[in-house]
């Protein structure tokens, strides 16, 4: 069993809602057993991934909750978005802000919460069909040309702002990296005339610990 933070919602946004790509309107989750776990997105343009690990001995057992296994399975994003939305911000007991997963069987996974009292427990009709293999995209072990670390809130709203100066028409942006940890150099061009440029500065800090 794995426990998924309730932020990890966020990640559905990254699915795709074309009917044609049935798998990718999905969400693979993956455990790989002592709590630790992969998450992973993907519309078939872009793909997020995310890692952690937990403490699912910590959670409280619920009624109708397996005690799962490692494997993997794919759910669709609606069914994971409203399991996490159910988890509820606990005083105290920072364990139960999580939701639990249980694969209880080699392709299907059981959802569960509570806030001590209420239990829910929820299983999920997995995806049919295989997830494509997203982690061949990201870069090998190899050394980068150029490093910086951004602010992701910063990077996000200077995007943002770019596509809506764009009034949602088409636009290609162009990401200038001139060394490492110098400022990166945007610029966008759409199909309506306008020429969007914008410099975001690096953090000058290293990931955290």
């Amino acid at each position: 069993m794995i426990l998924l933070p309730k932020r990890l919602a966020a990640i559905t946004k990254a699915t795709s809602k074309e009917r044609s790509r049935y798998t990718l309107a999905g969400v693979h989750i993956i455990d790989r057993g002592a709590g630790k776990y992969r998450v992973a997105a993907s519309d078939g343009k872009a793909a997020i991934v995310v890692e952690g690990s937990s403490a699912p001995d910590e959670y409280p057992g619920i009624p109708g909750l397996p005690p799962g296994m490692p494997g993997e399975c794919t759910a669709p994003a609606a069914a994971l978005e409203a399991a996490l939305k159910c988890v509820t911000k606990q005083k105290g007991r920072p364990i139960l802000e999580n939701l639990a997963v249980a694969l209880d069987a080699p392709s299907s996974a059981v959802f569960a919460s509570t806030d001590g009292e209420h239990h829910r427990c929820s299983p999920s009709v997995p995806l049919d069909g295989q997830f494509p293999p997203v982690e061949t995209v990201f870069p090998a072990s190899t050394k980068p040309k150029a490093t910086a670390f951004f602010d992701a809130a910063l990077l996000s709203k200077t995007l943002a702002t770019i596509a809506a100066i764009h009034g949602g028409r088409p636009a290609v942006v162009r990401i200038d990296f001139r060394e490492d940890k110098a400022p990166i150099h945007i610029s966008a061009r759409g199909d309506g005339g306008l020429e969007v440029g914008a410099v975001v500065m690096p953090m000058c800090a290293d990931f955290p610990p």
